[in-house]
């Protein structure tokens, strides 16, 4: 579905302008002064036209203009020329509630943006903007998430240090390794020879096992230390990415397909609005019915009729027993109403009560619904 905004010489457009709006979110961007507050103020004045005025819409340099938008070959707009000096609507027909239009949907700020678009001729946005699209919280998620990455990239490049000491003091001791092996193997062979030689070698063999033993410990701790941080921090995040898909997976079990359950409740409110409607109605029928049989019968006491309207009986004493008749119909009136009154008020009550509880039903629905697209869409794959 598309709904096409024209405009002409209409706030800061001069001339025609044209715009598409399709089904979903649609975002404006443009620098500032360029006609975003323009474009807002004249789908405001097509949808509410109470609250915006034509000496607000039309172009100060401008004779006429005009606002238009179609929807499904409907077409609606608002025509305004200039003269002395004053603006007037020649041409009106807005979007009214009877127009069963509903394509705009405004969020809770929108008291906000009415309140500056309507009185502020210079209106800002951006608090409007920053609050709807929670940019606030996005640039602090942002740089908290900069701050982590360049935690993280310190220790790795630490950690990479460490493993290239690690790997240099490895290489080192496989050397001393096949030192002390080739040692030990030349002392096997000249102990016969020399004690004083085998005395020296032993000295050499101690110095090389210290040496060994004190890289082998080094070894150790890095292991214990540096890399179990960096193991846990991981852990963590998983656990954390688990949780949120857990919850996500629960919402869609519960809710096969959330959007279609959205819609069965707009539909049942929808049928509930109708059918209270159609009792208040009916109420009002019966009521006027009740009156117009009065109305008769009053209609024959006053004329004090000699037979009677609806058998052609003739009637002893008119006077007495339309007075009677009169006062014995008032009564009967009274009472049905009383009872009709009493039980359609009832069948409203009860037909409101059920459409606040879808109401309730339908906010905690999309709530939940909005929750869970904020995780899959953003938190998660930012965990991930």
């Amino acid at each position: 579905m598309v709904i096409v905004l024209e405009l002409e010489n209409i706030g800061g457009f001069i001339g025609k302008h044209r715009f598409e709006f399709k089904e979903g979110l649609n975002e404006v961007l443009a620098p500032n002064a360029s006609g975003k507050t323009s474009l807002i103020k004249a789908i405001l004045a097509m949808y509410a036209p109470s609250h915006v005025q034509p000496s607000q819409l039309l172009n100060i340099d401008a004779e006429s203009g005009y606002i238009k938008i179609i929807v499904n070959g409907s077409e609606f707009i608002r025509e305004f020329k200039r003269e002395d000096n004053n603006v007037i609507e020649v041409k009106s027909r807005p979007i009214i509630a009877g127009d069963e239009l509903k394509y705009f949907v405004l969020d809770p700020y929108l008291g906000e943006v009415v309140r500056r678009v309507v009185t502020d001729a210079n209106a800002d946005l951006t608090d409007y903007l920053v609050k709807v699209f929670k940019l606030n919280e996005y640039e602090r998620n942002i740089e908290n998430l900069r701050h982590e990455i360049d935690s993280l990239k310190t220790k790795e490049e630490h950690l990479s240090h460490e493993v290239e000491k690690i790997k240099a003091k490895d290489k080192v001791r496989k050397d001393l390794e096949k030192e002390r092996e080739i040692l030990i193997r030349e002392l096997e062979r000249v102990k016969a020879i020399a004690v004083e030689k085998v005395k020296e070698i032993q000295d050499r063999i101690a110095i090389l096992s210290r040496k060994l033993g004190e890289i082998e410990t080094r070894i150790k701790d890095i292991r214990e230390s540096l890399i179990p941080t960096l193991g846990e921090r991981r852990k963590a995040i998983s656990s954390e990415i688990k949780k949120l898909e857990d919850i996500v997976k629960k919402f869609y079990n519960l809710y096969k397909e959330p959007n279609k359950e959205i819609e069965k409740i707009k539909a049942r409110i929808g049928k509930i609005e109708e059918y209270i409607t159609t009792l208040m109605r009916e109420r009002e029928v019966y009521l006027k019915e009740l009156d117009a049989r009065l109305s008769v019968i009053g209609l024959a006491a006053k004329t004090k009729l000699p037979k009677c309207p609806i058998c052609g009986q003739p009637i002893m004493r008119p006077e007495k027993f339309w007075s009677e008749r009169e006062r014995l119909v008032e009564e009967e009136v009274k009472r049905v109403k009383e009872e009709i009154i009493r039980d359609y008020d009832m069948r409203i009550e009860k037909a409101n009560n059920e459409l606040k509880s879808l109401w309730k039903e339908l906010e905690k629905l999309q709530r939940e619904y909005n929750g869970v697209r904020e995780l899959e869409s953003m938190k998660i794959p930012s965990l991930k």
